[in-house]
């Protein structure tokens, strides 16, 4: 992000219920990249599991956190539901209103993308 002061924050945004096969979405990783991208910030590490995903994303502290969460989840949902037909009938809103989100604060970088990317093997 260059000179631009940044957070470094982990999100985890879960969804409204297990969603098999989203994992293997081929639309999510360009539609978040892109959204993140659209808002300055910049994804380290990031994870799609079956009801959740934990992100590593670098955001500009004058944007907000919520406002990049709502943004992520809000500008997704629409072509994954395009490419997850049932996700359209079985969910009134594929992803919750919650999320959690810590800035990293001391914990070295390495360490938490480590976190992030071994989600799939917890």
């Amino acid at each position: 992000m260059g000179c631009i002061p940044a957070d470094i924050i982990a999100v985890d945004a879960p969804v409204s219920a297990q969603c098999a096969g989203w994992s293997d979405c081929k639309t999510l990783a360009p539609v978040i990249r892109q959204t993140a991208e659209k808002y300055r910030a910049e994804i380290i590490a990031w994870e799609i599991m079956p009801n959740h995903v934990p992100v590593l994303v670098e955001v500009d502290p004058q944007f907000g956190n919520h406002r990049l969460v709502k943004s992520l989840k809000g500008v997704s949902s629409h072509p994954l539901r395009q490419e997850f037909r049932t996700l359209k009938s079985r969910l009134p809103t594929l992803w919750t209103n919650r999320y959690f989100v810590s800035t990293v604060g001391g914990a070295p970088l390495a360490v938490i993308k480590q976190y992030v990317e071994n989600q799939k093997d917890v």
